[in-house]
């Protein structure tokens, strides 16, 4: 069945309206006729809408579309011209369309509502019964569908009401066919045959073309085709033939037959002659010859649509004679062979001259008569071998030679990607945004691991994090609220959006406010961060109230009215507003709720160009126009006090930037430097560095959260970052970008840069690409850190140290973990220490009185000691619980014992030893508790099958001294003394397969941990490093000191977002490495993210002129 493709039927608006507009509708369906019926295709529609309103209008009747098919015969030519296009059937009886489409209307409800269907099918079957569409002896066998859905009841309800009312057992298969198609239920049609038929209509003759196509699989019967003929209607007379040819020829039927009539490719919609029994006859006899199995051949012998063929048929097949020739012949064309009855043989030759008459004695003679040679379809049979020895030729030798082709292409490709990946290594530092582009092109042209994996590194090793956001405004200023989360923007157009920041990688918009303003000139939060000031080019001074981020309100402190040569300037902290005149002495204000609260003149200060306010608002330093710094004591703020003036720079002093502690200044300079200050001491402030670098003037400068790193930005376009925590300022890093000059660079809360330009845009920099980001320092620890664990919630750490102390903590945020408690009884030492995995139970070793003792903290804030194991040991290398958390693990590495504690009841600990006479110095459980790997000082790996204890040994060559398995329990790692790091196989039975050595480590490895996804893998050693690795394609993500120490114990958290180590300096560290994270799970999203978009055009055409352009990005 064919469906128009379309979002809403042209038909349905004139549904449920009184107002058919002819011409309109004329206009609308004239391209409609994909298939016999545009009303039937309506229906199909609305049903697949769901639209049970325009259903139930068309079932009431009623609607215009009902009166254009009530119409007579004899419709006015425009009108008929209308009915004809649309496929309206032209029946004799004036309302049987109308009723045949309310009565298909109710069947469509059937299966699109939840009302019981028996009214609406009832009223079908009694329709279709007086249609006579059906053969009388055709018995009711319908099945419901297996899996057929919404058929399922009405096709039951069928059968519940054939089986009360046997006269609607004609009507069955023609109901339930039509159900079939209306549900979109394709038929699978097997052979279909033609013949040309003749008989009266409206008292004239007709030639039509008798079409059945065998439906394999149905259940035999005799059906008019479900959509073709769904409007068709027929006489006694019309029925009889029916019956009759399905007696004589449908006994042996693998299948329905549906059949229609159809005059000039237009169905044929009411039938009032029983002359067609031997066609039909034939037709079916014909589908079922043409039924094909196996490898039988076709047949030679075929009926050919061409022959005409006229006659009843009685039940013996006998045809008999028939009345009408003379107007049934006026519509056959000359020549046509037409075979009749043999008793109206010479009636026939009177009435048609020029038309061959073909005699026949039954409908079998007939059908034979009607038959003539068809090769075609037997050649096509009997090539068929030939032909598929030929394509088998052809296809190996164009598979051989397409083989050939796909690897000149694959490695013409490869060659390409290489090329990309070289490209994009070479532009890292100098244009990362190309290389992130270049990057995601090598990968998308040729996505071999070598790209991915250059992606990655390029990713991780990038300070380049991407355009924050990019605007249509240009000369774009930005400000940092003071907990650095909250980000405001405010471009040349005066409107400021303000976005939460948190997560820089996850921005949020919060609020959108403003007006148009001469140029933005400053913008500065203020000291709670719940007031924002801004300042134009025309001297405007506003205050806005965004305590409330849905109700943003504003308060004009200053009307911009400077006279030439005036200007106004703001402090970072937006607290103060300089306004000076290069004719009157400059005067301070103090910002206030409703209005500028002037404090008082500050004598020499008239080429002022930037302040700063520091000394928790006592002091105030200025720069000027001259180069000059000078700072003032503002104890008494109507008679400010010049403290000190010197002058650093031979040119404007541009921005003033006071560290977080208030202890150190910065200073951007026109001159193309900047400056570096200690004021601890305003009276006498001390130069600490000159910053060179930038090849124009210095026009931003910013301090980290720590203090610790310095950002300056210039007209250069450049940003540079400065490590200046040690004696001396080092520059870090040259970024570049921007394409205009830099006006903001300011940290947030996580430690990323953000720098505003006047080209438009807020980037993203990450300072130290190859380190994970430092979220937070316990320092509660007196002596090493030998153990951190992390519960299955996520956010409760166990961490113990060497002699004394054990710590339980609630690291949900990692910026601000809180301590739960601590283990008294472990004083001597915490170390080993383990925590089940379903956080009820906590395990500490005492190496001063050999005890191992057993902690109930199912209320992390409250732990409560359990028992002691019997039997001490000083010498225990490791403690681990097994998955279920019923199993302790205890190993010794002098005294070679290897035991198993089911600790099911902690207070009466029992043990199974499995091994004896070797020293373990490493184990760690799989996750689902059926693998052990152990380690010792001879370099030898075990692999230990549980419960039974079963071992598979290997060597790994080097010391073992810490081991680690896979959450997956495909891999184990274990470090030794002399650096690598051994990945093995431990998915098979046998013993542990090598897979790789990573070497990063100078000094022995001592920790070893898995991220719960398996995807990367932490080591830590005595080289003070911490190495971070993606397992899969052994990249190495990260390196750097994480501790002054040695590095001894790890863990990720549940969501891979946050490391914790622990070393020998007594610290625990959390790490943040969400972006390595996501350079890793995403490298492209992250990469498109980052670059903003992939390769232009233009730049392809550069960069990759053998190959069509391609998107690679969906962002940008």
């Amino acid at each position: 069945m064919t469906v128009p493709n379309l979002d809403r039927h042209p038909l349905q608006k004139h549904v449920s309206t009184c107002a058919l507009d002819l011409a309109a509708l004329e206009e609308l369906t004239g391209d409609l006729m994909v298939s016999a019926s545009p009303l039937f295709d309506l229906l199909v529609q609305l049903i697949g809408n769901g639209d049970v309103d325009s259903l139930r209008t068309l079932h009431q009747g009623g609607t215009q579309l009902h009166a254009a098919l009530n119409q007579p015969v004899d419709y006015p030519k425009p009108d008929a011209d209308l009915v004809k296009k649309l496929g309206l059937p032209l029946g004799t009886g004036a309302t049987a369309p109308a009723h045949t489409l309310s009565v298909l209307a109710g069947l469509s409800l059937c299966l699109v509502t939840a009302e019981p269907p028996e009214a609406f099918l009832r009223t079908a079957l009694e329709w279709y019964a007086y249609a006579r569409t059906a053969p009388e002896s055709q018995p009711w066998v319908g099945v419901p569908e297996p899996d057929s859905g919404r058929l399922d009841e009405p096709l039951t309800a069928i059968s519940r009401i054939v089986a009360d009312h046997g006269h609607l057992t004609a009507a069955a298969m023609t109901v339930a066919d039509i159900l079939r198609s209306l549900a979109g239920r394709p038929f699978a049609y097997g052979p279909t045959v033609e013949l040309g038929v003749v008989f009266d209509w409206e008292k004239s003759g007709i030639r039509a073309q008798l079409r059945g196509a065998l439906v394999e699989g149905a259940s035999p019967a005799l059906v008019p085709h479900p959509q073709d003929m769904a409007f068709f209607s027929a006489d006694e007379g019309f029925q009889r033939a029916l019956t009759t040819a399905w007696s004589v020829a449908g006994r042996s039927m693998p299948g329905a037959v549906h059949w229609s009539l159809a005059d000039a490719d237009e169905p044929i919609v009411s039938a009032v002659d029983e002359s067609l029994g031997a066609a039909f006859a034939i037709i079916v006899e014909e589908a079922r010859r043409r039924n094909r199995t196996g490898l039988r051949p076709p047949r030679l012998w075929r009926v050919s649509r061409a022959n005409v063929v006229t006659g009843r048929i009685d039940t013996l097949g006998n045809l008999q004679s028939v009345d009408g020739y003379k107007s049934k012949l006026q519509a056959v064309s000359p020549g046509t062979r037409v075979i009749v009855p043999k008793p109206d043989e010479q009636r026939a030759r009177a009435a048609g001259k020029d038309i061959v008459i073909i005699p026949a004695s039954d409908w079998r003679v007939a059908a034979a008569k009607a038959r003539v040679r068809e090769w075609r379809p037997l050649l096509i049979w009997s090539a068929l071998p030939l032909a598929l020895t030929l394509v088998a030729s052809l296809l190996i030798g164009g598979l051989a030679l397409s083989a050939q082709q796909q690897k000149t292409a694959h490695e013409r490709v490869q060659k390409l990607g290489q090329q990309l990946i070289n490209d994009a290594v070479d532009r890292r530092r100098s244009d990362p945004a190309t290389a992130l582009r270049l990057g995601i092109a090598a990968y998308a042209i040729s996505p071999t691991p070598e790209a991915r994996t250059s992606l990655v590194q390029t990713l991780i090793g990038n300070h380049y994090a991407g355009t924050l956001f990019p605007t249509v405004q240009y000369q774009v200023r930005m400000a940092l609220s003071p907990n650095r989360k909250l980000l405001a923007i405010m471009g040349n157009a005066g409107f400021i959006t303000l976005w939460d920041v948190s997560d820089v990688w996850k921005p949020v918009f919060r609020a959108r406010f403003g007006k148009p303003v001469q140029g933005p000139a400053d913008i500065a939060f203020g000291p709670d961060g719940r007031s924002l000031v801004t300042v134009d080019f025309a001297g405007s001074v506003v205050r806005w109230d965004v305590s409330d981020l849905a109700n943003v309100t504003a308060k004009v402190l200053r009307k911009g009215d400077l006279e030439d040569g005036q200007s106004v300037r703001l402090s970072a902290d937006g607290r103060l507003v300089l306004v000076r005149s290069l004719l009157k002495t400059p005067t301070l204000w103090r910002v206030g709720a409703d209005r500028l609260n002037r404090l008082g003149k500050l004598p020499g200060a008239d080429f002022s160009s930037a302040l700063a306010l520091g000394g928790n608002g006592r002091h105030l330093i200025i720069g000027d126009l001259q180069g000059r710094i000078s700072t003032w004591d503002l104890s008494d703020p109507a008679r400010p006090v010049r403290l000190a003036r010197v002058r650093p720079h031979g040119s404007s002093i541009e921005r003033l930037a006071l560290s977080p502690d208030g202890r150190h200044l910065g200073v951007a300079s026109y001159d193309m430097t900047a400056s570096l200050w200690d004021i601890r001491d305003p009276a006498r402030p001390a130069k600490l560095a000159t910053l060179n670098g930038h090849e124009g003037g210095v026009s931003a400068i910013g301090f980290s959260a720590d203090g610790r790193a310095l950002a300056t930005g210039g007209r250069d376009h450049r940003v540079i970052l400065w490590d200046i925590a040690g004696a001396e300022p080092a520059q870090q890093a040259v970024l570049t970008a921007h394409t205009q000059m830099i006006f903001d660079a300011e940290f947030t809360a996580s430690g990323t840069l953000l720098t505003a330009s006047f080209d438009g845009t807020v980037h993203r920099w990450i300072p130290t690409p190859s380190s994970p980001a430092q979220r937070s320092v316990l320092r509660e620890h007196s002596r090493s850190i030998l153990a951190t664990e992390i519960g299955a919630d996520g956010r409760t750490l166990l961490t113990g140290s060497d002699r004394g102390t054990a710590f339980l903590w609630d690291i949900n945020d990692p910026g601000a973990p809180m301590r739960l408690a601590d283990l008294p009884e472990a004083a001597g030492c915490a170390c080993p220490a383990a925590l089940s995995h379903d956080m009820l139970l906590l395990a500490t070793h005492n190496d001063v009185d050999g005890r191992t003792r057993l902690w109930n903290v199912q209320n992390p804030s409250r732990p409560v000691a359990l028992s002691t194991l019997p039997g001490g040991k000083a010498d225990v290398a490791a403690l681990a619980f097994g998955p279920d958390g019923r199993t302790l693990l205890v190993s010794t590495a002098d005294g070679g014992a290897l035991e198993l504690w089911d600790v099911s009841d902690p207070s009466r600990p029992s043990r199974r030893t499995i091994a004896s006479g070797a020293p373990i110095d490493a184990a760690a459980f799989s996750r689902d508790g059926t693998k052990l790997v152990t380690g010792d000082e001879d370099g030898i790996v075990t692999l230990w099958s549980l419960p039974g204890g079963e071992r598979h040994v290997t060597e790994a060559g080097v010391s073992v001294w810490a081991v680690a398995v896979s959450p997956d329990g495909r891999t184990a790692a274990t470090g030794g003394r002399d650096g690598p790091v051994i990945l093995w196989d431990i998915s098979g039975q046998g013993p542990p397969v090598r897979l790789a050595v990573l070497r990063a480590h100078t000094r022995p490895v001592r920790g070893l941990t898995f991220s719960q996804d398996s995807r990367l893998l932490a080591t830590g050693s005595d080289d003070h490093r911490l190495v971070l690795w993606e397992v899969q394609s052994r990249t190495q993500l990260a390196a750097f000191p994480a501790h002054e120490g040695e590095v001894r114990a790890m863990a990720f958290t549940g969501d891979r977002r946050t490391l914790v180590t622990g070393g020998t300096d007594d610290l625990v560290k959390l790490w943040d490495i969400a972006p390595m994270l996501k350079a890793i799970t995403d490298p492209v999203g992250q990469a498109c993210t980052m670059a903003g978009r992939g390769l232009d055009r233009r730049e392809w055409a550069t960069h990759i002129a053998e190959e069509n352009y391609r998107m690679t990005c969906t962002v940008g």
